[in-house]
């Protein structure tokens, strides 16, 4: 495993941080408890990957509504 690029761990430690203080951020300026947060935890990693995959934010609205 490489240090930096692609795959490498400094992305991978970026990634697991955002995570945690967007977690903590619902949880605690929110108000929303962690179940709460962990369910729209995985709705919005849906639609991370949607957008990912070429979709637009146009048809992504679209498509949850």
């Amino acid at each position: 495993m490489t240090l930096t690029g692609a795959r490498g761990i400094l992305e991978e430690l970026h990634k697991r941080l955002y995570e945690r203080v967007l977690g903590v951020e619902l949880t605690h300026y929110l108000g929303y408890p962690k179940r709460r947060s962990e369910a729209l935890w995985g709705i919005r990693s849906k639609i991370i990957a949607m957008y990912a995959q070429g979709m637009t934010v146009r048809e992504i609205k679209r498509f949850l509504s």
